[in-house]
């Protein structure tokens, strides 16, 4: 059939001569319990609720389903779908044999077959949209198995990610040795792991991995079984379920009282499969086959000779077998999607929305004095151990928790500095006004390095909270001593745990938000830390650019005794050192 469509004449002869069947394929042993599965729950939906203007009538579909437990099954599936009358049929998410098999047969059948697990491009940017900018995770590395589709992917993400400042395609096979990946990811300081291949390759790599890895670890979606348990915590890359999409709450609601319970990522790829098959089959452009529905817009994707159901991505979390929407999450538990977190109101007491200021976004620009901010290379580095005495560490049990909290802290220290020398939070510069300095976590890929300065966030001394060292371009912000001195006391108890991660994300509504007194504590003390860190990072970078102390100005970032409890909100470089500053730095 995928050579049949190409003429627009047959296809409006299918269109008008033959009512279009719908073929769904699960997996499976009994062929007589497809309707029990959630992928074909949702497509029945479609007959209930119609995504059609008022006064608009259309036939009832007829829903032709089959499940698949082995490879040989595969021809005698298809030949059935098109003796049916289906020339298109959706498969749900399974093994990946089963899957080469159902292809292989359909074009034979010339049936078109549609399948949810993306092509590596498509997954290449979900990881770059998900993980990447959304998580923060700086430093990727690959953990691939056998096969094409590993070697697609890593291709693509090295393709992708070489405009970014750090190559993403840190690459290992699933099987490296223990020992040797937990070196790598210690020296590169990688943040993540996408684990790639095969459920089962995956579960024997984990086996041997799991006490090596600190770090959140990610699936691709071939990577995942339902129904599989794994060693550690991870975190699948897989289409949203109307559940985590805003226009799905009537389609949940009216699933819930069909079916007595809410619906499940296959149920929303069911729904649109019958969605997207009912337009294909009307249209002779492709392209166009595109909806907007319960889980936003959905599309079917060509790829040589595959076909894919492409809708919006999102992440999550696989927990004893079962899988729990994370990024976005469930409705119901207030989450919202991403644009939405714009739409937070910033209270001052509490500083900006979780998920605003991104350190990673920071850029060095041509022409100022540039300095690089950091927790400090491991070995130097206290930031672990003075989070853990804060309770803003899960101590190891939730490492996505522990990883955004230390980017809320830089990212926020970073906005914080950058105000203070006259740039915009995200560091950008104001013509005129932004002293000629910018701060980022790290150099450009390509061009001079130049000769940066460094702020390295760390260490305690036993009288300041930062030390400047001119002539070297060294500074420190001593965390620790900012944690002992002021913040101890509002250590958060019990510590941080899984249950935090959906507010640490943006992920709940402003009132829900502040209904929260343990959330309000969270944002509170971390806008308060990272607010001391810029304050005293500010002040060190102050002395490297030629500052002395001040007396005449209570507000005076230079001022050390004033300035000990000063809140950063009101903090601001005198008239005389501004007047130093523009003679040493330039406007």
């Amino acid at each position: 059939m995928l050579r049949l469509l190409k003429s627009p004449a047959l296809l409006v002869l299918l269109a008008t001569s033959l009512k279009a069947q719908v073929g769904l394929i699960v997996q499976g042993e009994n062929a007589t319990a497809a309707t029990e599965t959630e992928f074909v729950r949702g497509a029945q939906m479609y007959t209930v609720f119609p995504p059609l203007k008022e006064g608009q009538q259309r036939e009832r579909e007829q829903l032709y389903t089959h499940h698949i437990a082995s490879e040989d099954e595969a021809p005698q599936i298809t030949a059935s779908l098109v003796k049916a009358g289906c020339r298109i049929a959706t498969a749900d998410y399974m093994e990946q044999n089963l899957l080469r098999a159902l292809k292989k047969a359909a074009a034979k059948a010339n049936l078109a077959l549609v399948v949810l697990s993306p092509p590596a491009d498509r997954l290449a940017d979900s990881v770059l949209d998900l993980v990447v900018d959304r998580l923060r995770m700086d430093s990727l590395a690959v953990l691939s198995g056998r096969g094409a589709e590993a070697g697609a992917l890593k291709r693509a993400l090295k393709k992708k990610s070489r405009g970014m400042w750090q190559d993403l395609s840190l690459s290992f096979p699933l099987k490296v040795k223990p020992e040797k990946l937990a070196k790598k990811l210690t020296e590169e300081q990688t943040e993540g792991v996408l684990l790639d291949g095969t459920p089962d390759e995956v579960a024997d790599a984990l086996k041997n991995l799991a006490p090596v890895l600190k770090i959140p670890v990610f699936l691709t979606p071939r990577s995942f079984r339902r129904g599989m348990s794994l060693p550690v915590t991870t975190y699948v890359i897989l289409q949203q379920s109307p559940l985590t999409h805003g226009q799905g709450q009537v389609f949940s609601d009216m699933f819930k009282e069909k079916y007595g319970h809410a619906p499940q990522l296959s149920s929303g790829c069911g729904y649109d499969a019958v969605r997207l098959t009912q337009a294909f089959m009307k249209t002779s452009d492709v392209k166009s086959v595109e909806r907007h529905g319960p889980r936003g817009t959905t599309r079917f994707v060509q790829l040589k000779k595959s076909w894919y159901l492409d809708g919006p991505w999102g992440i999550w979390r696989l927990e004893a077998g079962k899988l729990l929407a994370l990024l976005p999450g469930p409705a119901d538990s207030g989450v919202r999607a991403a644009s939405d977190l714009r739409k937070r109101v910033s209270r001052p007491r509490f500083g900006v929305p979780f998920g605003v200021d991104m350190s990673n976004r920071f850029h060095l620009e041509p022409g100022t004095q540039w300095v690089l901010m950091g927790w400090g290379v491991p070995g130097q580095a206290t930031i672990d151990e003075d989070l853990r005495l804060l309770g803003l560490s899960s101590g190891g049990t939730c490492p996505l928790a522990d990883h955004i909290i230390k980017k809320e802290l830089l990212g926020r220290a970073m906005a914080i500095t950058s105000k203070m020398f006259g740039r915009n939070p995200d560091g950008t510069s104001r013509p005129n006004e932004s002293f000629a300095i910018s701060f980022a976590t790290h150099l450009p890929r390509r061009g001079k390095k130049g000769n940066p300065w460094k702020v390295i966030i760390a260490g305690d001394d036993p009288e300041a909270g930062g030390r400047a060292f001119p002539g070297s371009g060294l500074a420190f912000t001593y965390s620790t001593f900012l944690r002992r001195t002021i913040f101890q006391s509002k250590a958060i108890d019990p510590p941080l745990n899984m249950l935090d991660l959906p507010g640490l994300l943006g992920c709940i509504s402003q009132d829900e938000f502040n209904d929260d007194d343990r959330e309000l504590m969270i944002h509170a003390l971390i806008d308060g830390y990272a607010g001391s860190m810029a304050l005293t990072t500010a002040h060190e970078v102050g002395h490297l650019a030629g500052l002395g102390h001040i007396v005449d100005d209570p507000r005076g970032i230079m001022n050390v005794k004033e300035g000990a409890g000063l809140d950063y909100r009101k903090g601001r470089f005198s008239a005389g050192s501004r007047g130093k500053l523009i003679r040493t730095l330039g406007i």
